[in-house]
């Protein structure tokens, strides 16, 4: 139900973000900005109200797990698999501090006046500092295993602590002598309520809170499966949890009633949930690479942040048109639901940028290729361990199945393809495609699997037997390098577009020019065929989307934008036009109208 107001108000607020899980984030007392931390090592910081990064801090060298803000904002402290505890100044960015807990440190917390920092430490601690100093304070000790949560009482006598030990424990934050022992399943995240009478926890399947004084239990909330973290509202009225299934429940505080079920972060587990200091807003990061903003009394979603840390240079829609396919400049590999734009599986393994990806006709098999000269086959549905294909000499510049899904034709920086056989990853066929070792950019078979098509920087649109590489057509296409080619559905027509800025149809056989296609811009990116072969759709440097009619080359749609756009893709029934943007916005479209229907941040 929430997916279309995340559609609609994502559409307004592009970002990128952090290459991969997001662990951590936090709103600064002031609630003007936030700061996430992520499995990329990195600590950003946000503005709000736009979503705009304010900047990246970077020292951890390890994944980021936690961050919180001073009390009095003028500081950011940040913690995580390496072992250090960071203080940066918030309002430059300029690191102040470093501490050692020793241990990779699961969650921190300032005390109220900010003189403190209790770490939660892997090693079964909590470790205090003091932060002027950066002395050693009490050392907590009693947990029998690692020690995943902390938290400060409002009044700053009292430090909570959670352990998967299966207690929650209550120390007095000058003494470090423990208080009380409550028993509570494996506690992840511990929170207090605004008047330090409540204490609340992330205890197993469940929700539970106590009376913080008596350690006698109040609430116990099932859930389907592990409750990851929690956050009480600052007027104390309603209890956060993130659960592992990738749902946050909003509960009534007192009575325990469900009033919200939060959905965006698709399946993937959300890892941390806070509230705002003024409680309109509830902020959380997930382990799909978003951190997202919800209005806390509605539960619709304010702002998303998420997706490939950079841009999105290539996309590809499953043949059941169920499923998007996006690259881009963070070497991830992210599936996206279609129509909705809700993220779903993500495929990690290149290293460098990819260049190239491609659905096998029955969307079984998602090839990848990439500048680590790797070409990757995965089965989209349920990732795993891809079949790895490498290509000796450069990289991979373009990748295609034949139409029976059973072999994949690659072509590289000088000029080289190959025929692969899909299942075994065994070379079948090598052949040149210039004489020059000039890089070709695109190969693509025809639909009937009998002719592999490139073009390359000479200009050159070629053809050649499928099964043997012998030459067949040799067009002077353009004036300048072609960067890509493709058949239409029929295989009657070819499509060439180049660096000279046309677009170009041609028979197919005998290789006579049918259409030149002048949208007048510079660089001209992406264009395909409907998939009845009706309409050819481009995207271009200066923002605009561009529909043709591909057999008069009259124009029938333009949509003006602002931001580069780099991908496009039809729908496999042609209903839906998808692109990926500059600005890191992939929009789904209405491919008759044009009109938007959904975008999501990449």
């Amino acid at each position: 139900m929430l997916a279309a107001v995340l559609d609609l108000r994502a559409a307004r607020v592009p970002f990128g973000g952090h290459a991969g899980a997001v662990h951590a984030v936090a709103a600064a007392p002031d609630g003007a900005t936030f700061a996430t931390g992520g499995q990329d090592a990195a600590v950003r910081i946000w503005t709000a109200g736009t979503g705009a990064e304010v900047r990246t801090l970077t020292g951890h060298d390890a994944p980021v797990r936690a961050v919180v803000f001073a009390p009095d904002g003028s500081a950011l402290a940040s913690a995580g698999d390496d072992g250090t505890v960071r203080i940066w100044d918030a309002g430059t960015g300029a690191p102040i501090r470093t501490l050692s807990a020793g241990a990779r440190v699961h969650a921190i917390a300032y005390s109220p006046d900010g003189a403190t920092l209790a770490a939660a430490v892997h090693d079964g601690v909590v470790r205090t500092w003091s932060v002027a100093t950066g002395t050693t304070g009490p050392v907590l000790t009693g947990h029998t295993t690692g020690v995943w949560g902390v938290a400060f009482s409002p009044d700053g006598a009292t430090i909570a602590s959670g352990s998967p030990d299966g207690t929650v424990r209550t120390w007095d934050s000058h003494t470090g002598a423990e208080a009380l022992t409550l028993a509570s399943d494996q506690s992840y995240v511990v929170a207090f309520s605004p008047d330090g009478g409540t204490l609340a926890a992330a205890a197993g399947h469940a929700t539970r809170t106590w009376d913080a004084r008596t350690g006698e239990e109040r609430l116990t909330l099932p859930a389907p499966i592990w409750v990851r973290s929690v956050a009480v509202s600052p007027d104390g009225r309603s209890l956060a949890a993130a659960v592992q299934d990738g749902v946050i429940r909003i509960y009534d505080a007192v009575s325990g009633d469900l009033h919200h079920e939060l959905r965006g972060h698709g399946a993937n587990c959300v890892e941390s949930i806070t509230y705002d200091p003024a409680g309109g807003l509830l902020y959380s990061a997930g382990e799909d690479g978003t951190v997202r903003a919800w209005d806390a009394a509605s539960g619709a979603v304010e702002l998303v942040l998420a997706g490939h840390a950079g841009h999105t240079y290539h996309l590809a829609v499953s043949p059941d048109g169920a499923t998007l396919a996006s690259v881009g400049s963070d070497h991830v590999v992210r599936l996206w639901d279609l129509p909705t734009g809700e993220p779903g599986r993500t495929l990690t393994g290149h290293t460098q940028r990819p260049t190239a990806l491609a659905f096998s006709p029955d969307g079984a098999l998602l090839a990848t290729a990439a500048g680590d000269r790797k070409v990757r086959i995965w089965n989209p549905r349920t990732g795993g361990t891809p079949l790895v294909l490498t290509n000796p000499d450069t990289p991979a510049e373009s990748v295609a199945f034949a139409p029976d899904g059973a072999t994949l034709a690659t072509v590289d920086g000088h000029g080289r393809a190959r025929v692969w056989d899909a299942g075994s990853g065994a070379e079948l066929l090598t052949f040149r495609t210039n004489d020059e070792y000039e890089l070709t950019r695109s190969i693509t078979y025809s639909p009937d699997g009998t002719v592999l098509a490139t073009g390359d920087d000479l200009g050159l649109l070629r053809t050649w037997d499928a099964a043997t590489g012998a030459a067949r057509l040799t067009v002077k296409a353009h004036s300048d390098v072609v960067f890509g080619v493709s058949f239409s559905p029929d295989g009657t027509m070819l499509m060439s577009y180049s660096e000279d800025e046309t677009l170009r149809l041609w028979d197919a056989h005998t290789g006579a020019q049918v259409a030149t296609l002048h949208p007048g811009w510079p660089g001209v990116r992406s264009p395909v065929f409907s998939p009845d072969g009706a309409f050819v759709a481009a995207g271009a440097v200066q923002g605009a989307l561009h529909v043709w009619d591909a057999r008069t080359g009259e124009s029938v749609l333009e949509i003006p934008g602002t931001a580069w756009v780099y991908a496009v893709a039809y729908s496999p029934d042609g209903a839906l036009l998808v692109t990926a943007a500059e600005d890191r916005v992939i929009r789904i479209r209405d491919a008759a109208t044009g009109k938007q229907i959904a975008a999501t941040t990449a």
